[in-house]
């Protein structure tokens, strides 16, 4: 716009017809309206400046006189107007010109291919507000309607700006960035002020930054300094704010809101096949990971997610069968694999650079040395392989899940640890061998390119078989040695990784407990009027 003197600001669409618009936000002078094509200042103080926010159309038309428009009805919860709608004289277009443009498309602007990159028609100036999340994160969980959820979620995605869309898909998914990061109920507690911020302030990266912070505080302490710094978080913000971060950071925020509803909302704020992200985030190890490449530049920039080495996938996951009888009826030929009570791990290698990742994608390659050897011995030279790290006993019977789990924890003295209580580790799939993706391949074909270059000890227990009795004797071995159970795996199933797939079933023992229920609280959200 020659001779304008316009400011961009945030524009949020909050409908699907509104999001097809491709508008500018403008806060100018009143004088700089002659020589913008579509407008006239009819009457008013020139110096008066035009704002573009929704909640000041009423200020802004007695502020102008005769100009239009007034305050009108629309269904939308706006931030922002189109430009040619923030000055234009009578008649008053209607809400779906307005939204939409005259005909099939305004002349002076164009709608949005939902193809095209949302970097071409969003602007984003101004910092998305913690509170503007936490409405959101209310109203999701105040719905149970998948629909509504979805479009509320993607209605906020779409007015943030690219720094902020990770933070914000971790948030609304129920978690943060850093993880834990050393604060539990004792420090969030006391973090907590007796009083709160009136107006909110804090945005999404000024918070986002300080959870950082407290995540890369160590030494000597730490402890102190992780607590000051989420004492001026929370003394920053509102009630309302307060709740939010204190259950979202306990991993309490039950909102509704998983990573499969963020999937699909995600998609939808993009205008791309939910398949589409869902394939993306599997390969990168989360929707939080591919959202700012699905919602800054649509498909095109999920196409470059691929299975690669040094970077974890999500891992492919079991449902639970009644009993053996149920998963071989279910599975009638299938391989049959110890399900053991370890600890989830992905390896991968190219030539002597080993590493090892949890389920969740944290690189615990320091921890476990043993792991490290193991697979350098392997005969290929780039893998991706996923299994089961456990500690056993010189019997061979495996330590309490506990036990295992303390050699992933924060020590100081690995050798030691290595000591007294080796790891060991058994690989039941492999995901890459060499130049060679195995990931769509059947189960079968996965299964013989890993044990052509791994050794037999590092190869899962494993029976493939049809017959229920030779399946309940493999069960009943895997008990006797201290195991949980079985896997039941059918022979042709790609690997699906992050999804819980009925080609993999789990059998484990079930136990009776007599329990005694003696405290509950109410459930919020979907979980309104049921105790829990």
């Amino acid at each position: 716009m020659a001779g304008s003197t316009a400011r961009r600001e945030r524009c949020v669409p909050t409908t699907p017809c509104l999001r097809l618009y491709s508008r500018e936000c403008l806060s100018m002078s009143a004088t700089t309206m002659p020589t913008m094509p579509g407008y006239r200042r009819v009457s008013g103080d020139p110096s008066l400046p035009f704002q573009s926010r929704a909640d000041s159309v009423a200020s802004r038309s007695r502020s102008m006189g005769r100009m239009r428009p007034a305050p009108i009805s629309i269904p939308m919860s706006a931030r922002c107007w189109p430009d040619w709608a923030i000055a234009r004289p009578t008649p008053m277009p209607s809400w779906r010109t307005l939204l939409c443009g005259r005909g099939s498309r305004p002349s002076n602007t164009s709608c949005r291919d939902p193809r095209e990159p949302i970097d071409k028609w969003k602007m984003a100036s101004s910092p998305t507000l913690l509170a503007d999340l936490v409405e959101t994160s209310q109203h999701v969980g105040e719905h149970a309607a998948r629909r509504t959820k979805i479009a509320r979620i993607a209605e906020f995605l779409r007015g943030l700006a690219p720094a902020e869309i990770n933070i914000g898909v971790s948030y609304l998914a129920g978690a943060t960035r850093q993880g834990k990061s050393g604060i539990g109920y004792a420090m969030v507690a006391e973090a907590r002020p007796s009083a709160n911020a009136e107006a909110p302030e804090l945005t999404l990266t000024e918070v986002d930054a300080t959870l950082e912070e407290i995540s890369r505080a160590g030494g000597r302490g730490s402890i102190a300094e992780r607590a000051r710094l989420l004492s001026a978080l929370f003394a920053r913000g509102t009630a309302r704010e307060q709740e939010f971060l204190a259950r979202l950071l306990l991993g309490e925020l039950r909102q509704g809101s998983l990573e499969g509803l963020m999937i699909e909302a995600v998609a939808a704020a993009a205008g791309v096949p939910a398949e589409t992200v869902r394939r993306a985030a599997m390969v990168a190890g989360g929707i939080a990971a591919v959202a700012a490449s699905a919602l800054t530049e649509g498909a095109a920039g999920l196409s470059r997610y691929a299975i690669a080495l040094f970077q974890p996938l999500a891992p492919m996951l079991a449902q639970p069968a009644d009993d053996l009888a149920d998963a071989m009826a279910r599975i009638p030929m299938a391989a049959l694999e110890w399900k053991l009570d370890g600890a989830r791990v992905q390896v991968h290698r190219n030539g002597d650079d080993v590493r090892i990742y949890t389920r969740t994608g944290n690189d615990v390659t320091a921890v476990a040395p043993e792991i490290v050897s193991a697979v350098r011995r392997a005969g290929a030279q780039a893998l991706i392989l996923d299994g089961e790290a456990i500690a056993l006993k010189p019997s061979g019977a495996p330590y309490p899940f506990q036990d295992t789990m303390r050699r992933f924890g924060r020590m100081l003295d690995i050798e030691a640890m290595r000591a007294t209580m080796p790891l060991s580790v058994f690989f039941f799939d492999c995901l890459r061998r060499d130049d060679q993706d195995l990931v769509p391949m059947p189960a079968a074909a996965r299964f013989e390119a890993m044990s052509t270059a791994l050794p037999a000890e590092l190869l899962i227990a494993r029976l493939v078989t049809g017959e229920v009795s030779a399946a309940q004797a493999f069960y009943d071995d895997a008990l006797e040695r201290g195991h949980e159970g079985v896997m039941v795996k059918a022979l042709d199933a790609p690997y699906d990784p992050g999804a819980r797939s009925a080609l993999w079933l789990k059998v484990k023992r079930s136990h009776t407990l007599d329990l005694v229920v003696l405290a509950a609280e109410w459930g919020h959200g979907r979980r309104q009027g049921w105790l829990s």
